[in-house]
């Protein structure tokens, strides 16, 4: 999507969708395209996760909670910090639970997090001021 029109224009969309409506970009076609994009991947996942684990309602939410964990962590908007912030919380979590036990294992990178969330509220390597900001 990167180098394509579409993925020109859903950017376009993403980063001000004001001066994409004036530029001539119909944005709600592109909502919808990119919601529908995103169905699509969620549904392509869901079949190829299915026969490895029981499907039931909360299936996933670990995952989800672990990379919002990452991604906050590393800081919002920033690849780079999301790595490293998935470093961290490996390091964290192997080193919990090879201190502890297994079953303790989350909860090391869940007190990381609010330790985060506390004194750094943009992450490791979010952008100064942005918890003023907002962003």
């Amino acid at each position: 999507m990167k180098w394509t029109h579409a993925g020109h224009v859903m950017r376009a969309t993403a980063q001000d969708r004001d001066a994409a409506t004036l530029m001539g970009i119909d944005t709600d076609r592109v909502y919808r395209l990119t919601f529908a994009i995103g169905i699509a991947a969620v549904g392509a996942a869901g079949v190829l996760v299915a026969p490895l684990y029981s499907v039931y309602p909360t299936a996933g939410l670990q995952f989800v909670l672990l990379s919002y964990v990452v991604v906050v962590l590393g800081g919002l908007g920033d690849m780079l910090g999301a790595m490293l912030g998935s470093l961290i919380v490996a390091a964290v979590e192997v080193a919990g639970s090879y201190l502890f036990g297994a079953a303790w294992k989350e909860i090391f990178y869940f007190i990381l997090f609010i330790l985060v969330l506390v004194f750094r509220p943009a992450g490791f390597f979010g952008q100064r001021g942005a918890e003023t900001l907002g962003v």
